[in-house]
């Protein structure tokens, strides 16, 4: 009973994970002219959060 108890309460503690946060972090690129390349070269976003990556195309090709 002692161990499987211990087990479970493991398996808790592992699942939960800590607090989760619904905060979406967007994120919005856009073409530079007609050239095949974007205004931003480059982000960095907190590992685990979630993410709303928008690319917009502002080229007339």
């Amino acid at each position: 009973m002692k161990k499987t108890l211990i087990i479970l309460l493991a398996t808790m503690v592992i699942n939960c994970g800590g607090a989760t946060s619904d905060e979406v972090t967007i994120i919005t690129l856009g073409s530079l002219g007609n050239e095949m390349k974007y205004d931003t070269t480059e982000f960095t976003v907190k590992a685990g959060s979630k993410v709303k990556l928008t690319m917009k195309n502002n080229a007339s090709l």
